[in-house]
């Protein structure tokens, strides 16, 4: 069995950069609404520290590998923390243990991020809005250069304290950052932004975008368990189109569930679209110029997890002995 460490890990990724990361989410993607992958229901623990952790695993259908990640996140004080095993299809041995600490969740969200403004963000982006201040917000900023030259950045976070860090690391990527006062603020200057917090409860209001909504993408990375919510129910209904990276989870706990609890969506409407036929239908690149209000709600598949890791393990084994 092969032990991949996140050092290792790192510099694997870091040797090809993050346009194969976002490329690879596209493909897995598209082989997931294609019926060619098979993933079991996501598993959410909330411990009683304040934390929680996920399990999710799957495979692509014929390949021959089969992933379980275990990852685990918000336990105050503490980052993230996580493994991905790696099974042979043919004969169930554990081939590969990579241990992440959920780096390559991380990474894999925010690739997935970069990927829906890759082909559905306006094609003139004016600036980019982030709500959240974690290592999402990070993340997301920094694969997010790979697939577009924009370099404004509109930033709000609730504490002022951790705004001004992230900012700051942001400043560091390349970016010009600009602290909000409030999320309309925010909307009102950006027609690309992204959610990344793990709130319970709306942080961006229908009110937020009502005067702003024209040809602008809102990427919802957040809400990937029971009980999260980040998008009010109502800007999720009044979107051209809603974007879901697995339809029975977001229709199950994704943004998309509480827009159809509060009859303002209806499952199965047309403007409710799987990513991944969304990138292989009629719908790539149409949003670049027409004008519409479009919500891509990710709330992370365990396709994702295959992809990544395999992409990972590959960067490794093609790194010289030396730099391992």
């Amino acid at each position: 069995m092969a032990t991949f460490t996140l050092p290792q890990l790192e510099k694997g990724i870091t040797s090809i950069g993050h346009g194969p990361v976002v490329d690879a989410m596209a493909a897995a993607f598209k082989m997931y609404s294609s019926g060619l992958c098979h993933v079991e229901p996501v598993q959410h623990l909330a411990l009683s520290g304040g934390g929680d952790f996920c399990v999710k695993s799957g495979f692509i259908k014929n390949d021959a590998s089969m992933v379980v990640k275990i990852a685990g996140g918000g336990f105050p004080g503490h980052g993230s923390s996580g493994i991905m095993a790696v099974f042979s299809q043919a004969t169930g041995t554990l081939n590969a243990l990579l241990i992440d600490n959920g780096w390559l969740t991380d990474l894999r969200t925010a690739a997935a991020g970069s990927l829906c403004a890759k082909f559905f963000a306006p094609a003139e982006i004016t600036a980019i809005g982030v709500v959240g201040t974690g290592v999402q917000a990070r993340f997301q900023m920094d694969v997010l250069r790979s697939v577009t030259s924009c370099r404004k950045v509109v930033l709000f976070g609730r504490n002022a304290g951790k705004a001004q860090a992230a900012a700051a690391d942001i400043a560091a990527m390349g970016y010009s950052v600009h602290l909000a006062s409030s999320v309309g603020e925010m909307a009102a200057a950006c027609n690309l932004i992204f959610t990344t917090t793990s709130a319970k409860e709306p942080v961006f209001a229908q009110s937020d975008v009502t005067k702003h909504t024209s040809g602008t993408l809102v990427v919802a990375l957040g809400s990937d368990g029971i009980g999260k919510q980040e998008l009010d129910a109502g800007m999720v209904g009044a979107a051209d189109l809603v974007l879901a990276d697995s339809m029975p989870q977001c229709v199950a706990f994704g943004e998309a569930s509480h827009a159809i609890k509060a009859g303002v969506l209806a499952e199965g409407h047309a403007k409710l679209v799987e990513l991944g036929t969304g990138l292989t239908g009629d719908h790539p690149r149409n949003g670049r110029n027409d004008g519409r209000f479009i919500i891509a709600d990710l709330t992370g598949v365990a396709v994702q997890d295959v992809a990544i890791a395999q992409l990972a393990m590959a960067a490794v084994k093609a790194l010289p002995e030396s730099s391992l």
